[in-house]
């Protein structure tokens, strides 16, 4: 699948991905508001004003795997080949735990979650964009919320030492009490803050998340709000 930023601009849906952190990730659909305001809803082919950008752009519009030879996204995600490619250049996270542990990789490469995310679609993204640059620093994603469990291995190393310490036995902790949120004017002038916005956004148990998710899930997330 593409990245989320190019299926958002194809379909309007609002995405949210952090790839790390027990699944932080959400689809967030607008659904209702794509039929008040596009007749042709629920979308069946690119918007008339998406036509015209570059193939590779438009190759990133959609339900269908990102694979793109002028730049490069070539790396499989379905079949996990018998070898990665070379990352000598390769900067992300990913990569250099990769590279200090090259059979780490073969260790997972047969393992297949129960909606079929394997270890080559949490890492296509890695593997596809060498360069650290432009949200590339972590290089991997959680296809679903089984690829925590079924990739610990990788995941575990990776969410650790991204968060400069955060072990496999950590476990995340929220506060949602509105009540403790501080009630101090940040700007009492009111020349430079004009409103201040605090949202919580979760996945739904039951769907894949946003680099594995259909365009079918997410009109069920849709009705589901």
């Amino acid at each position: 699948m593409a990245s989320a930023r190019n299926f958002r601009r194809a379909f309007q849906q609002a995405n949210v991905v952090t790839p790390l952190m027990g699944g932080l990730s959400i689809v967030a659909g607008v659904g209702a508001l794509w039929k008040l305001t596009r007749p042709e809803y629920p979308p069946r082919s690119l918007a008339p004003e998406l036509k015209p950008l570059p193939e590779r752009i438009r190759k990133g519009l959609g339900d269908d795997e990102y694979y793109c030879e002028e730049v490069g996204a070539t790396f499989p995600a379905d079949e996990p080949p018998r070898k990665l490619p070379d990352l000598a250049k390769h900067e992300s996270l990913l990569a250099r735990v990769l590279k200090e542990k090259p059979s780490l990789y073969n260790y997972l490469r047969d393992r297949v979650t129960s909606n079929g995310v394997t270890i080559a679609k949490c890492i296509k993204t890695g593997i596809d964009n060498p360069s650290a640059a432009g949200g590339g620093e972590v290089g991997i994603v959680a296809g679903d919320e089984e690829s925590y469990e079924t990739f610990k291995e990788l995941f575990n190393i990776i969410i650790d030492r991204w968060h400069r310490g955060y072990p496999s036995h950590a476990k995340h902790t929220n506060d949602l009490d509105h009540h403790r949120i501080a009630r101090t004017r940040i700007d009492p002038t009111g020349k430079y803050v004009i409103s201040c916005c605090a949202s919580a956004l979760r996945s739904i148990r039951g769907f894949k998340l946003p680099p594995s998710i259909s365009f079918q899930e997410r009109r069920e997330v849709e009705r589901m709000s």
